[in-house]
């Protein structure tokens, strides 16, 4: 019977020991673990195991995470406030977090832009002062303009008139040699007063003041057709509209300074000028078949013709643009904004 019981106990254990009790006169000590036993506290161990290194992990990753934040936030926030510097906003600062070697570079990071807003700001304030002096010059050059044409209209032009009569006169009531002389110093105060005319037109053109843009356009395109024998192509959309003296001046004077280039360098066979109002922006464009020239030339070579005519247009807020290459002609795109009280008609 006990033979049967230990059979039967030694085929459902999985691991057993046996230990004899006083040399075997009492019996035998035997102890065993079932399979199903060691699976169990196998499994349990494994899954503590495992719920331990989980929860170690993401708490090392929450630490680790935490950590970057706060070790990582002082140069995010420089980072972000050194894309604000270069958009132009000095405004920003940085908190020191601590007194480090990044507190450090947070400091003087916020001295830069303390001595870079102070810089902008008097950049802005010397341009503004460079604005007003340039429009001061501008507008006193046009006032002088003025006054010299009216003189020359008005006293020059009037004295070569009373001499041409005189001479006239003089010519009719001497004799033939001083009658040859008198002709001929009649046809020289013409031409003087034709000169003069044209001088006093090219100052201050009396349509500009007294029709607007449009009356003056087409008087100087004409005189520099006949007078340089270069067919010119005036188209002028603005209809009925007056613009401001001071854009009317500008776009005058641009297109102006662009003939009289064209004269000098380009060599055309044909000029085109298109001025009209698109969208509240006023579009001045001046094309010629002419030989060209770099471009890359022109901006590393001062040219005071071309600097007063990019003056005038950004003076207004405006811009001129210059496209240009040898044996390609030239095409000048002036674009100055106009406001809404000078869309109305002129009165």
């Amino acid at each position: 019977m006990s033979i049967g019981f230990l059979v039967s106990i030694t085929c459902n254990l999985s691991y057993d020991s046996a230990v004899p009790i006083l040399d075997g006169k009492a019996g035998i000590a035997r102890v065993g673990l079932s399979m199903a036993s060691v699976q169990t506290a196998v499994s349990q161990v494994t899954l503590q195991s495992i719920l331990f290194t989980v929860l170690g992990s993401l708490f090392g990753v929450a630490v680790a995470f935490f950590l970057t934040r706060v070790l990582a936030r002082p140069i995010v926030e420089l980072v972000e406030a050194t894309r604000s510097v270069s958009r132009g906003d000095f405004s920003r600062r940085i908190h020191p977090w601590a007194k480090d070697e990044l507190g450090t570079l947070a400091k003087a990071f916020n001295q830069m832009s303390e001595e870079l807003a102070q810089v902008y700001d008097l950049r802005l304030e010397r341009e503004a002062l460079q604005r007003q002096l340039l429009e001061k010059v501008i507008s006193t050059q046009e006032e002088e303009r003025r006054r010299i044409s009216r003189e020359l209209h008005d006293s020059t032009a009037q004295s070569l008139t009373s001499l041409l009569v005189g001479l006239h006169v003089l010519e009719a009531n001497c004799t033939d040699a001083v009658r040859i002389q008198a002709g001929d110093l009649r046809m020289v105060a013409a031409q003087t007063l034709d000169e003069v005319h044209a001088l006093a037109i090219q100052l201050r053109p009396h349509a500009l003041d007294d029709l607007g843009l449009s009356a003056a356009l087409e008087r100087l395109s004409s005189d520099w057709q006949a007078r340089n024998k270069v067919p010119v192509d005036l188209v002028i959309a603005l209809g009925d509209v007056r613009l401001s003296e001071g854009v009317e001046t500008a776009l005058y004077r641009i297109i102006q300074e662009t003939l009289t280039n064209i004269v000098r360098h380009a060599q055309a066979q044909s000029v085109s000028i298109l001025v009209e109002k698109r969208n509240g922006i006023i579009i001045a464009v001046i094309e010629d078949d002419g030989r060209g020239f770099d471009i890359k030339d022109a901006t590393d070579e001062p040219h005071l013709g071309l600097l007063g005519m990019r003056e005038r247009a950004e003076l207004l807020g405006g811009r001129l643009t210059i496209e240009s290459s040898p044996e390609s002609g030239t095409s000048v795109f002036v674009e100055i904004p106009i406001h809404d009280e000078e869309n109305s008609i002129g009165d």
